[in-house]
């Protein structure tokens, strides 16, 4: 087979190649493994090349997936049913597209390569070649960014093109281009992977392939990387073959052919391996076709009991017969240590994704029905094991293993005490209750994957030190101390480290008495005792809260109660319930009502317990108290990265003797704040606009003998905020009672009545996943001219402020007393386009973000609000060291010449107010504003073509009707557009709509 090469733009027609390419690849060796390949149609010498240039693949690459975008796969890719490919598209592929100002109906194809199997290593070592669609020319790339050091042949790469794709990039082609990571750059220098035993996939006449695709299996268990070997762990027809089909293989290639077929092949260390497979691939086909009868079967029921709409069953039910086609029409045989399956396709692959789109809400709801009975069943046999204990041993299992003087987290768990009532005999045979469970005597038992608690929706883990996790808890009761407490405590519950606790125990019955949880974050070893077995209520809200309880779902948690009954705890209910549920000796009754999924209304509140809660003793400073006045602003500490609750309760429990400011910003007193604590704090822009606020609010502050999180709390209650910890630091937001609580609220709309149905606009664009129709908890409802709501103060407010808005656009008095000028109809960038224009100087280099930030505001009387959870997230804070050179620059310049070196970028949030974070971040919070269009539309087919530009150009994946929450809709009243969007993709749109 021939394959043309792929010039720079930097060659001459009689220059030769790069050392590391070949003009042909005829001389290729033939592909080892045997897998199946694609016709090898000899392209005519000097053409553009059909398939990927696998000499733009880096050597050694163990991910590599090449597709054509104008099929619609880009929809489909960014909705993976598992984290095996989102990482890659999100921060390779989509941020080099964005980046470089592509637009994916430019592209014919898009190829993906990384030596890295680690996540977190993509982007320094992945590149991406961007074959160009006929008609575009890559030249118009080759001035963009600046030179860099970096050379691909005789061709210069150039690099820093955008913030949010700051590699380098080489145009190689009249319509190619290849960029990615320095590391990954550099090793195109010394060679692609022509020869690689994988190569044969890839060429041949790719034009008709819509996807292909290798994958290192091998690799990927080496990085701890998730494989699809637990994608069907909670579909009980498939789970056994589909395991022994992924348990060993080496690699994994997939081809989909246009709208024709798909291919797929695992290749196995031996012959047998793969024999074993073949026989379980054919069992699996016969496990799809009676899992997709119960399916569709389900899928009927549910549309005539009115729970699912016509056209999502629709979508859903073509999904189910298009699955159940494929693999009943599947050809699969052995090849050697091959197993190989082709299949047709019935649909393309657009239209797929389109029905993927469609249905992903029912899809949705089903895996989290199946996830709960799955979690259910593994806390049933955990709830079995601890009752054949008991009765085997005349007594209940104490908490941790071994010698009370030990510390509890040195010593066994629980759960290695019920080993032989989980079948494992053996294993607790071999354990030494009287050494610790991570000696050397007890280390090779510790060191075993325990199935029996593991969480089948979360799948298996390991901590850092490579020891299996649990997702279930032993339930101490309520309070720091509570595993500690004698049983006969008001706050003691089911589980204590030096206790164990019988059924005559329990004096508030065993059937209102939660015995085991389930825990989705901060998980330990299962053989350790500690924390990680054994877990108390410290911190509301419980169920998916700060604590770490959970089973994975967003709408609750399962529990088990003490008589082995297993039930589901929804994420309403009233944390005092919960409270109550997980103390043996409280005295309070708890009705059947809490156990309702939904409830219709408040469960009833049962008198309190005798004995509260103990507040968290915060640890004893280990170094003496400071003084601290705002001029002396401390050290910065170290970059803050990999934070978790625990170490920002740490940071914050730093005593101040004394700290007195008569009058300070309340922005400068949280930069100061975080500084000396070395905890991220962040003012939440909303709860400003919420409080009528800004960042430079003046506020008096003066603490004694007191910790920095104390004087957080003081700083936010002056505002009326509250500051809410987290894992990745402080956000200074709305009070609790103002987010969470539901009330009931009114406000006349009567003169907005008419064609429009405003509950259902309100719904669509005011935080719409707090809406009952959308999963939430808040109703609205339309009666005799008036909407009538049960929200939370935070939501109604947004609500109030959209009517406003809304009448505003139309020309309407306003109803309330909000401030006319809040409600003008300006985006955020219109409104800080004076700020962003404002000149500074600056000279900084290898300086503390903080510290350059602290002068662009002073020097611009800009507030620049720094979002410290975020950064922390991505591994970033304010101690990063940064340069800056500006003369007379405008603000909007000099952040991004400061930003974008960092991977950071900024976003107007007001007239002088402006918000540091991360794009990822930022991406991920939208927000509404109302367009003027300044031409009319007086044809419906103007109107639909420029709705459909926006929603081509614009955030495409993100709109609703592509499972998204971005909303569009055209008030022809008005003749504004309102809209629901990123920041990002509102100033495309401003761009559109003023062309």
């Amino acid at each position: 087979m021939g394959m043309a090469f792929l010039r720079s733009a930097g060659h001459s027609e009689n220059e030769p190649p790069p050392a590391h390419a070949s003009a042909t690849d005829a001389s290729a060796p033939a592909d080892p493994s045997a897998v199946p390949v694609a016709s090898t149609n000899t392209a005519a010498a000097g053409a553009k090349t059909l398939g990927p240039d696998l000499r733009y693949v880096p050597p050694g690459a163990v991910v590599v997936a090449s597709f054509r975008p104008g099929v619609g796969l880009e929809e489909w890719i960014a909705r993976p049913p598992a984290d095996l490919w989102a990482d890659p598209w999100r921060d390779v592929c989509e941020a080099a597209v964005k980046g470089l100002g592509l637009k994916w109906d430019s592209i014919a194809r898009m190829t993906f390569a990384s030596t890295a199997a680690d996540a977190g290593s993509w982007p320094a070592r992945s590149v991406v070649l961007i074959e160009l669609a006929e008609g575009q020319n890559a030249a118009a790339l080759e001035s963009v960014g600046r030179p860099s050091p970096l050379r691909l042949g005789s061709t210069t790469c150039r690099e820093a093109v955008s913030a949010a794709w700051p590699h380098p990039m080489a145009v190689i082609g009249p319509q190619s281009l290849v960029t990615g990571g320095a590391e990954a750059m550099t090793l195109l220098s010394t060679g692609g992977s022509e020869s690689a035993p994988w190569a044969p996939w890839f060429r041949g006449d790719a034009a008709g392939k819509a996807v292909l695709a290798f994958l290192d299996l091998d690799a990927q268990r080496q990085a701890k990387r998730p494989t699809p070997q637990r994608l069907l762990d909670l579909w009980p027809e498939g789970k056994q073959p589909w395991h022994a089909l992924w348990d060993a293989p080496l690699e994994f290639y997939l081809a989909v052919e246009g709208a024709a077929r798909v291919r797929m092949a695992l290749r196995y260390a031996t012959e047998s391996e793969a024999e074993r497979a073949a026989a379980a691939a054919i069992e699996l086909q016969r496990a799809t076709e009676t899992a997709a009868a119960r399916l569709l079967a389900s899928i009927d029921q549910r549309v005539k009991d009115g729970a699912l709409k016509s056209d999502a069953a629709q979508a859903y039910t073509s999904l189910v017969e298009q699955a159940r086609r494929v693999a009943a029409e599947a050809q699969i045989e052995r090849r050697e240590t091959q197993v190989c399956a082709t299949a047709p396709l019935n649909a393309p692959p657009g239209a797929l994704a389109a029905a993927l789109g469609a249905a992903a809400e029912a899809m949705a709801d089903d895996h989290h029905a199946a996830a709960q009975q799955a979690d259910q069943k593994v806390l049933g046999a955990l709830s079995a094991a601890l009752a054949a204990y008991e009765k085997a041993e005349k007594t209940a299992v104490s908490g941790a293993l071994g010698g009370t003087l030990l510390p509890p987290e040195t010593r066994l768990s629980w759960l290695a005490g019920i080993l032989p009532q989980m079948g494992h005999a053996d294993w607790r045979s071999r354990l030494e209750p009287g050494l610790a469970w991570n000696s050397p005597h007890n280390k090779p038992i510790a060191a075993r994957e325990l199935p029996e608690a593991v969480n089948p929706l979360l799948g298996p883990g390991v901590t850092a030190a490579g020891f299996p996790v649990t997702h279930y808890v032993g339930l101490a009761g309520v309070g720091d101390d509570a595993a500690l407490l004698p049983k006969d405590s008001p706050r003691a519950g089911m589980f204590g480290y030096n206790r164990s606790t019988r059924i005559e125990d329990i004096r508030d019955g065993a059937s209102n008495t939660i015995a085991l949880v389930g825990v989705r974050e901060d998980l330990g070893p299962w053989a350790a005792g500690g924390r990680g077995t054994v877990r108390a209520l410290t911190q509301r809200p419980y169920v998916n809260g700060p604590d770490g309880f959970g089973s994975g779902l967003p709408h609750g948690m399962s529990v088990a109660m003490a008589d082995g009954s297993v039930r589901f705890l929804s994420a309403d209910v009233d944390p005092k319930i919960v409270e109550q549920l997980a103390t043996i000796n409280g005295g309070e009754p708890v009705t059947a009502e809490v156990w309702q999924p939904r409830p219709t209304k408040a469960p009833p509140m049962p008198a309190a317990a005798a004995e509260q809660p103990a507040a968290p003793t915060p640890p004893k400073p280990s170094e003496p108290v400071i003084e601290l006045q705002p001029d002396a602003v401390p050290r910065l500490p170290d970059a803050v990265s990999r934070l978790t609750r625990a170490v920002v309760d740490q940071r914050l429990s730093l005593r101040v003797e004394r700290l007195e400011w008569e009058q300070i910003s309340l922005l400068r007193a949280v930069e100061l704040l975080s500084q000396m604590s070395a905890a991220p704090i962040s003012l939440d822009p909303a709860a400003l606009e919420a409080r009528s606020l800004t960042p430079f609010e003046p506020i008096r502050l003066t603490v004694t003998k007191k910790t920095l999180g104390e004087a957080i709390d003081a700083a936010a209650e002056q505002c009326r905020l509250s500051a809410v910890r987290g894992d990745h630091g402080v956000w200074i937001t709305l009070p609790d009672d103002q987010r969470r609580v539901l009330r009931d609220w009114e406000h006349s709309v009567a003169d907005l009545t008419g064609a429009i149905d405003l509950p259902k606009l309100i719904e669509r664009f005011v935080a719409p996943e707090s809406w009952e129709k959308q999963g939430g908890r808040g109703t609205l409802r339309f009666d005799a001219g008036t909407l009538r709501a049960r929200q939370t103060a935070d939501v109604w407010r947004q609500t109030i402020v959209f009517v406003e808005r809304l009448r505003a656009a139309r020309g309407r008095p306003l109803k309330t007393d909000i401030d006319p000028q809040s409600l003008a109809l300006q985006t955020r960038r219109q409104r800080a386009a004076e700020a962003l224009q404002r000149p500074v100087t600056a000279n900084f280099r290898e300086t503390p973000l903080a510290e350059i930030v602290a002068y662009l505001e002073d020097a611009t009387q800009t507030a620049l609000l720094l979002d410290g959870p975020a950064l922390a997230e991505a591994g970033r804070g304010p101690a990063d060291l940064a340069s800056l050179a500006v003369a007379k620059a405008p603000l909007s310049d000099a952040l991004d010449a400061l930003l974008r070196p960092l991977g950071l970028a900024s976003v107007a949030i007001d007239a002088d107010v402006m918000q540091i974070s991360t794009p990822r971040a930022l991406a991920a919070r939208m927000h509404i504003e109302f367009y003027r269009v300044n031409r009319p539309l007086n044809r419906p087919d103007e109107l639909g073509q420029l709705l459909g530009r926006i929603k081509r150009e614009a955030a495409p994946t993100t709109w609703s009707e592509m499972g998204g929450t971005a909303a569009l809709y055209f008030d022809q009243p008005s003749g504004c557009f309102i809209v629901l969007q990123s920041a990002a993709a509102h100033a495309t749109i401003e761009r559109i709509l003023a062309e």
